[in-house]
């Protein structure tokens, strides 16, 4: 039965790491020594830094007008500047004013020291100690903003501050004096294009002239375009006319409504009779006439004489309103008519104007044509002016666009080595070889220690775990005892469980018959496999059966110490022999029910005292007389009585050493017992530390060993 590994879960690589905990703790702390030795081994460097200020919007007037500068990115400009900051000029300028090509820092020279030697020697010199110092150089922009940090390193704190201020000193320099050789060439071609503006202008204005002197063309205010005196008159008179075609449109709209008022409602309804002055005077004195007629008819009647004057005079009155209001809507008539005849004289002295303009048009776009071309190059010429002035300006001022902020100060402690972070890295690279070595050491670790690494590994059945006795539990009485005594005064104890639990393993084999001799071998020497026959062989006697012992370990004679009071005469050899009979051989243990079949003496012998009809027929005669048959033999791959052994009996128990036993021997020594027709009732994993859980999967009943170790009597 071959059982699948449980996947490599992060509780099974928690496991792992717990399991070597000590190898991953001797590897980190070896890494994080050395170091830390590292760190203090190495010659400490200190680093000074300085800052500027470096503000691309402050360029020349020049470049300002220039497209193809202004339209560089702020980027650009900081990272040209950082770029003239570690360029060799600058630090060469550096290291000639300090002299760094004789510190032995930068430049050792071979024979002497750099500054003695001349011509291309110094040079050279000059060169290489140019490249150590610009190795040692940082130059940053910080983050986003106009701020950059100019970082030098040495050995000395001082010397790095010194150079750092000493690169920006040099740097402010070469930039002021580049920009002022900048200035000073655009400048000069400035003046120059000028000059040569100045007289294009000139001409210019002097054809201008000369053309407008034999057209007759004059000049616009304000620079408007040149006209002719055509078109001087044309202008005014557009503008009188659209005013007279206006006036006499209201004029005729006035007219026509007065008669249409008239025809409706009579004159008196016309609204410029009723605002007329002289019409609202006239009704005012007919209102008076009119109300001392009502008080004098009512005091004389209707025939009275002075009833009849004021009737006379209000009649007098209307006839006066009547003529006054005939008269305005006759005048409103005659002033339509003389709107109309002034646009109408006003049109046709347009019309001839415009006849003679067309005439004149091809002179006019010329004049203009020359008009405008001679105000562009004024225009040019004005603009390049200003320019050339700013620019001399600034050539007299020679400021640059960069300041230093923060100068460089020594710096109080080392840049590096950092020993924390040092120790730091040695930690983080320790865990990595650590987890590294865990991993390796994992991989090569053949031992079995789990239900899941018997299952998967050997493809036989699991029986269990006997858990590691320690030296002091094996005290009673004063004196030291063997294992299988632990049986006897612990019964309650996990050994025993552990060998009762195989017990009931063993019952359930299906084997097509009762399980009664039992095997019990292991692949290589020193597995326990003695300790295992004698233990479970006096669990089986406490448990109420009556068990036979068998020593079949000739080379070893492993249960003498168990027989010694007895000491006997006769054991299985004599009994194979046929020297003795099986009931001189036998000798009683102190456990009831349990009888043991030892050996005398360790027997070395050519003979094949297993492989043969006395043995079988040794083991059909004991399986009558006890209930159980354990055979101790020797260790399957070391020696060949242990397949004949496995051919004889019932089912073999296989015990491995719990992490030590490699998987390769255990399943060499499988496939020898099933080749000697032997069947493996399973794997007992010998002197396993349950106490170590890390070491077992979840499904290992091991793996809860302390959930219920209370149940024992250790």
């Amino acid at each position: 039965m071959r059982r699948e590994a449980e996947p490599l879960d992060f509780r099974a690589l928690l496991a792992i790491m717990r399991r070597r905990i000590l190898l991953l703790a001797v590897v980190v702390v070896l890494v994080t020594i050395a170091a830390i030795v590292a760190a203090l081994m190495i010659t400490p460097t200190f680093t000074a830094s300085a800052s500027l200020r470096i503000d691309p919007t402050q360029r020349s007037v020049i470049e300002n007008n220039d497209p193809t500068q202004n339209n560089l990115p702020a980027e650009a400009i900081i990272e040209t500047e950082v770029s003239l900051i570690t360029s060799r000029l600058v630090a060469e300028q550096v290291v000639r004013e300090l002299r760094l090509d004789r510190d032995a820092e930068f430049y050792e020279a071979e024979g002497g020291v750099a500054g003695i030697v001349g011509g291309q020697a110094e040079k050279s010199a000059i060169d290489e100690t140019i490249d150590a110092v610009l190795k040692k150089l940082t130059v940053e922009r910080a983050g986003q903003t106009f701020m950059v940090n100019v970082a030098f390193t040495s050995e000395n704190p001082r010397k790095a501050a010194t150079i750092a201020n000493e690169f920006v000193q040099s740097y402010l320099d070469a930039s002021a004096s580049l920009r002022l050789q900048s200035v000073s060439a655009q400048s000069a071609g400035l003046n120059s294009r000028l000059n040569e503006l100045g007289r294009e202008v000139q001409q210019a204005d002097a054809a201008l002239a000369q053309y407008r002197s034999a057209t007759g063309l004059v000049s616009g205010s304000d620079g408007a375009p040149a006209v002719n005196a055509v078109d001087q008159q044309i202008i005014p008179l557009t503008s009188a006319l659209a005013t007279a075609e206006s006036d006499a449109a209201a004029a005729s709209a006035t007219a026509n409504a007065a008669r249409a008022q008239v025809s409706r409602s009579g004159v008196e309804s016309v609204s410029g009779v009723l605002t007329s002055s002289v019409i609202a005077d006239l009704r005012r004195q007919r209102s008076e006439v009119l109300r001392d007629r009502d008080e004098i008819t009512a005091r004389y009647g209707p025939l009275h004489p002075d009833t009849i004057r004021v009737q006379q005079q209000l009649s007098g009155l209307d006839q006066q309103i009547q003529a006054e209001a005939q008269r305005i809507v006759s005048a409103l008539d005659s002033d339509a008519r003389a709107a109309q005849a002034r646009a109408a004289a006003l049109r046709a002295q347009l019309n001839s104007l415009r006849g003679q303009q067309s005439s004149n048009s091809r002179l006019t776009v010329e004049a203009d044509r020359l008009a405008r071309e001679a105000e562009a190059k004024r225009n040019i010429y004005q603009q390049l002016s200003t320019t050339a002035q700013q620019a001399n300006q600034q050539r007299q001022l020679s400021e640059t666009d960069s300041k230093l902020i923060s100068a460089a100060t020594p710096p109080a402690s080392p840049s590096f080595p950092n020993k924390v972070l040092f120790a730091a890295m040695g930690l983080v690279v320790g865990a990595v070889l650590g987890i590294g070595a865990v991993f390796i050491a994992e991989a090569f670790d053949a031992g079995l220690r789990t239900i899941d690494d018997v299952e998967s590994a050997l493809g036989v059945p699991y029986l269990g775990s006997l858990p590691e006795i320690a030296a002091k539990q094996l005290v009673f009485r004063g004196r030291k005892s063997q294992p299988w005594e632990y049986v006897v005064e612990k019964p309650l104890s996990g050994f025993a469980e552990a060998l009762r639990t195989v017990r009931g393993s063993l019952a359930l084999l299906d084997v097509g018959r009762r399980v009664q001799v039992v095997t019990v071998t292991s692949a290589l020497p020193n597995e326990g496999k003695t300790v295992t026959a004698v233990s479970l062989a006096r669990v089986l006697a406490l448990s109420g059966d009556s068990v036979l012992l068998i020593d079949c370990d000739l080379r070893q004679n492993a249960l003498r110490d168990l027989t010694a009071s007895a000491n006997p005469k006769v054991g299985l050899v004599e009994v194979l022999t046929g020297e003795a009979t099986l009931d001189e051989a036998i000798v009683r243990d102190s456990v009831e029910r349990l009888d043991l079949l030892p050996l005398t003496k360790v027997v070395f012998t050519p003979r094949d005292l297993f492989n043969t009809e006395v043995m079988g027929k040794l083991i059909e005669s004991v399986r009558a007389r006890y209930d159980m048959i354990v055979i101790d033999c020797p260790p399957t791959l070391a020696v060949a009585d242990a397949q004949a052994l496995a051919g004889i009996a019932d089912a073999v128990v296989l015990a491995v050493r719990w992490g030590k036993t490699p998987r390769d021997a255990a399943r060499a020594a499988i496939g020898r017992i099933e080749q000697s027709g032997g069947i493996i009732g399973g794997v007992l994993l010998t002197r396993a530390d349950l106490n170590a859980r890390s070491s077992f999967s979840r499904s290992d009943p091991s793996f809860y060993y302390k959930a219920y170790k209370s149940y024992y009597v250790d």
